[in-house]
């Protein structure tokens, strides 16, 4: 019997080594894999890696990996302009993961494709088009409307006109709901028959020109952003200082701002940037630039614990994978949780958010980078319909939209003054400003029977260029004769006035008080006329 028994549980041990290997032969086979269909499409080799994502569905049915993988295939074969192609290929990733996270937007290619072969075909695309005008998402139903529109079926009209208000509507929206207002009822066989749309179509012997098509495609990545990342990407694992800077910076600016730093000469770039962190500057009255340097402390740290460089030959790289953007744009994470194929990073401030960031890739084609909760909700899976707007706004929001998230702390020791407010008033070429704050953030001392209260003012103004126009420093006090007094006065309350040239200004005011270890911090951008 025991003979029996430990012949038994030799061959589960057996059986549990051979399907752990297994598993995780799968996992390194799918992954280099990946990064070779990756490399493939970076260069915008989409017939390589079309295949080579087929090849990853295939091989490697086990591998996390695969849903990502099928929704590219897709995708690249949409580049090659096979339509039809990638048209069935997003069905086949709906019909093996109908769970997927790659859904919604296989969704959104599928209408772009569907718009451009029911003008060729004329058979089942239209029929799709239709499908989606029920959607329970106002953006698909947008998109899908719109296709439809551009067809010239005129039940995408009471659509698009019940989303008014809900999505954003551009010139060409109204173009195309005026277009169908004036539109006369036509069959479907005459609407999508073969070869008719976009061609002129005799009515009572009047030839009206269909609506074409557009060329566009809709695009998982943005494209301008593709071809920055492609321009600073190296197939070494060498990083001098200043580009692990433009690589953080690429994180932070928007695109176009991107593109006007990146192209100026070395000075430029260094003058660019005195600009741009002086106007950043959390506490403008002192030299001390918090935010320049916290996220320089960011990008040291992205690229200390987040490279991913493996060797791979002709492998194009960045010097940090998605957990190095997430990083620099958002910071430590309150929580980090490690998953078996990612991790799970908490920040409560924002929107309470926990982002999903698999390693060793970055998020520049998508998916990388995921919210899986929302208000503590767990998000892992595909968020309830009710949720998806919120969710994709989200995504854009943190994810696809660069940003630097950064809230200064106090200086050690002391909390920010509550309510500090500031107005200001422009009487050319006076500036006035009036700064109020509640007297219960002050501490009064007693000396003789008086009660007073002191604290530092400090204000400062910089020019359009954050170059230095005037400073001032002064001691304020508040005497009262007895407590009672000191209950009367709510609130502090001081004008200043300061002689500008007409133009644009920052003004940045400080206010410290040592007893009651409070400070106020506020910046202002104004004009003067």
């Amino acid at each position: 019997m025991t003979t029996c028994y430990n012949r038994f549980a030799c061959v589960t041990l057996v059986l549990i080594v051979f399907t752990t290997v297994v598993l995780a032969l799968q996992t390194d086979g799918s992954h280099r894999l990946y990064l070779e269909a990756k490399k493939h499409s970076f260069n915008q080799q989409w017939d390589i890696a079309a295949q080579l994502y087929e090849q990853l569905v295939e091989e490697y049915p086990e591998s996390h990996y695969r849903e990502e993988a099928q929704f590219w295939v897709g995708y690249c074969l949409e580049k090659t302009g096979e339509y039809r192609s990638a048209f069935l290929a997003f069905n086949l990733l709906e019909r093996k993961f109908p769970e997927s996270m790659w859904l919604d937007d296989a969704i959104q290619h599928k209408i772009v494709l569907a718009e451009k072969l029911a003008a060729r075909r004329g058979d089942q695309y239209y029929t799709f088009l239709r499908s989606q005008l029920d959607h329970e998402d106002d953006d698909i139903q947008y998109q899908a409307g719109m296709a439809l529109g551009r067809l010239g079926d005129k039940r995408a009209l009471a659509v698009l006109q019940s989303l008014k208000g809900r999505v954003d509507f551009d010139v060409e929206t109204e173009q195309i709901i005026s277009q169908l207002q004036q539109a006369k009822d036509l069959p479907d066989e005459v609407l999508y028959g073969e070869n008719t749309i976009g061609d002129a179509i005799e009515d009572d012997k009047k030839a009206t020109l269909r609506i074409h098509p557009k060329n566009e495609r809709v695009n998982y990545f943005a494209e301008h952003r593709f071809d920055q990342y492609k321009a600073m990407a190296k197939k070494d694992d060498s990083w001098s200082d200043k580009e692990l800077i433009n690589f953080g910076l690429w994180h932070v600016l928007p695109s176009d701002s991107f593109d006007v730093y990146y192209k100026m000469e070395a000075a430029a770039q260094n003058e660019w940037l005195r600009r741009y962190w002086k106007k950043q500057d959390p506490t403008p009255t002192t030299e001390h630039n918090e935010g320049q340097e916290e996220f320089e402390s960011r990008v040291k740290f992205a690229r200390s614990s987040f490279s991913y460089f493996d060797g791979l030959e002709n492998y194009n790289y960045a010097p940090w994978d998605a957990r190095g953007e997430i990083y620099i744009k958002f910071g430590q994470p309150q929580n980090r949780t490690m998953a078996d194929d990612g991790e799970f990073w908490y920040y409560p401030q924002h929107d309470r958010i926990t982002f999903y960031i698999r390693p060793n890739v970055t998020n520049i084609f998508g998916r990388a980078i995921i919210i899986s909760s929302l208000n503590g909700q767990s998000m892992r899976s595909v968020p309830r319909r009710s949720q998806w707007s919120r969710w994709r706004y989200l995504h854009t929001h943190y994810i696809f939209n660069p940003g630097f998230y950064y809230d200064c702390p106090p200086p050690d020791g002391y909390s920010y003054i509550k309510n500090l407010t500031v107005q200001t008033t422009r009487n050319s070429p006076v500036l006035v400003f009036q700064y109020s704050m509640p007297t219960s953030e002050f501490t009064f001392t007693e000396k003789d029977g008086i009660f007073q209260l002191s604290y530092l003012e400090r204000y400062v103004v910089f020019d359009a260029h954050m170059n230095k126009v005037t400073q001032q420093e002064n001691m304020r006090q508040l005497t009262k004769s007895n407590k009672r007094e000191i209950k009367k006065q709510k609130t502090i309350e001081q004008e200043i006035n300061v002689d500008l040239d007409p133009g644009d200004y920052t003004l940045g005011l400080r206010i410290e008080d040592s007893y009651s270890k409070k400070v106020g911090i506020k910046k202002l951008d104004i004009s003067i006329e």
